[in-house]
């Protein structure tokens, strides 16, 4: 079920009629890229991302800013490819965005509106729908992304060399995924509660065994 996700710096907001033609503008021009991959042209890629999102199988989220009447929107965050246990999470802004995003990560204690909305989704994810691993993906060329992602822990776990020609070059693409570690450090906490409770169980029933 989505709902509004409320970050220190974003609120990303469930998608959206009126949302409709910025969604169009940028996938068309930055989420397509990666969209190559998969479809031979835009229209059927768009029309593929269209029914998912209304057969409720990629969820979507428009981002703002948190800035009271100077808010305004900065791009899109999606979950899609659900199992039981995993989504993939794929996010895309404009050019402008991403190139001020590129110098501001080079600053280790900026905290930016992409990297506070991707933490949002990620807590949502984790603690929300109670999954146990998150994947995303990215071009080796995409120098922003691959540091925002791997900022907020995200684990590389594999290369697809040579995966799409784009503008004449081969891209190759990044694979990342991060396992939930708050759901293996409660489990390691109930692993030690059952046995800390075992252990007084037994001292109580040697306790009263009669000598």
């Amino acid at each position: 079920m989505q709902k509004i996700i409320y970050g220190k710096r974003a609120t990303l907001f469930p998608f959206q009629e009126k949302d409709v033609d910025y969604f169009h503008f940028l996938l068309k021009h930055e989420g397509y890229l990666m969209g190559q991959v998969y479809f031979k042209d835009f229209d059927s890629y768009f029309a593929y991302v269209a029914r998912e999102i209304l057969e409720n199988r990629i969820f979507l989220w428009t981002a703002w800013t948190k800035d009271g009447k100077a808010s305004e929107k900065f791009g899109f965050i999606a979950l899609s490819n659900f199992t039981p246990w995993s989504a993939e999470i794929h996010g895309f802004s404009d050019k402008k965005i991403m190139r001020g995003l590129l110098k501001l990560l080079k600053r280790q204690d900026k905290y930016t509106y992409a990297e506070d909305a991707l933490r949002s989704i990620m807590t949502y994810c984790f603690e929300e729908l109670k999954l146990h691993r998150i994947e995303t993906e990215c071009f080796r060329s995409n120098l922003a992304v691959r540091k925002l992602v791997e900022k907020v822990g995200f684990k590389r776990e594999g290369l697809r060399s040579e995966s799409v020609m784009i503008g004449g070059n081969w891209e190759s693409i990044f694979y990342y995924g991060l396992v939930n570690q708050k759901e293996n450090e409660n489990a390691i906490r109930e692993e030690v509660k059952r046995a800390d409770n075992n252990g007084s169980a037994s001292i109580v029933q040697s306790q009263s065994v009669p000598a």
